[in-house]
């Protein structure tokens, strides 16, 4: 049951057979429970389990996964020949799987507006992050430069980044899976339209 009302919160994947199965498998176990042919139930549960939760595997947990990665990047960063960044979070998988070195920056969270609600961390939280960072005044720094860079900023981000000091520096830009892609200093099209 907790599967069926979880699916009402997963806006992603096709339920139908998940609440056919959910259905039927109570209808049998009542089925069973009224013509006392109780031995029937455990065999009912068991299969009713096993169905629901392959259901569950595939509708959900399977885009939940691809939606959390950074499968939809890769093509794109693995043909880019540049700096690559990552505002205000990190993707180990475009590193593993594309061998570019991504540096994140760090967001300016004081020029945020939604700075108040946010929850704040201790410094000793920042000690997570091992990889190259960059504030976002450093970036720019790196940006006056002329380099070609391309930064990747995820969804949740997108509000932060516009309110960056960054933001007036970038132009077009393309959506890849959950994230949106900026070139800045355009020498080259590597996104297509």
């Amino acid at each position: 049951m907790a599967f069926v009302v979880a699916s009402f919160f997963a806006p992603w994947g096709y339920y139908g057979l998940l609440y056919v199965f959910a259905g039927v498998s109570l209808l049998g176990l009542f089925w069973f429970w009224w013509t006392r042919q109780r031995y029937r139930m455990l065999s009912t549960i068991v299969i009713g389990t096993m169905l629901i939760s392959s259901i569950v595997v595939l509708e959900g947990l399977v885009p939940l996964v691809k939606q959390r990665s950074a499968v939809n990047l890769i093509p794109v960063v693995e043909e880019y020949n540049g700096d690559v960044y990552y505002y205000n979070g990190y993707s180990t998988s475009i590193v593993y799987y594309t061998g570019h070195e991504v540096i994140r920056i760090k967001g300016d969270s004081s020029r945020w507006d939604d700075k108040d609600k946010l929850k704040q961390r201790s410094a000793e939280w920042d000690k997570k992050y091992l990889m190259k960072q960059v504030t976002e005044d450093e970036f720019i720094k790196r940006l006056a430069e002329g380099k070609q860079i391309m930064v990747i900023v995820p969804k949740g981000e997108i509000s932060h980044f516009k309110q960056s000091s960054i933001a007036p520096y970038v132009g077009e830009y393309s959506e890849a899976g959950s994230s949106e892609i900026y070139i800045l200093n355009k020498r080259q099209a590597y996104i297509e339209e």
